[in-house]
């Protein structure tokens, strides 16, 4: 690892610490003009992602376009295609 990862890993835990992470829940509302320019204006409100560490697979609960969560594996262009 280079000097400035290094440096953040530890101010955060550790590598130890890091490794016993199995996901991370983030809880948001991505808003903003460009999206009321799209017709999407609430599109992204209230969306809740979970991203497992161990595997390529992310988790998206977004109320405004489905009804129930959707899980995508693989890389981001993967889901962001899917999702327009």
């Amino acid at each position: 690892m280079n000097e400035l990862l290094n440096l953040a890993v530890k101010a955060h835990g550790g590598l130890e610490r890091w490794n016993k992470v199995k996901s991370v829940k983030v809880a948001a509302s991505i808003t903003g003009a460009i999206w009321f320019v799209k017709s999407k204006g609430d599109a992204l409100k209230n969306v809740v992602m979970t991203v497992e560490t161990k595997k390529e697979q992310i988790i998206m609960l977004l109320p405004n376009v489905f009804s129930t969560s959707k899980t995508f594996y693989g890389g981001i262009e993967r889901w962001i295609h899917r999702l327009s």
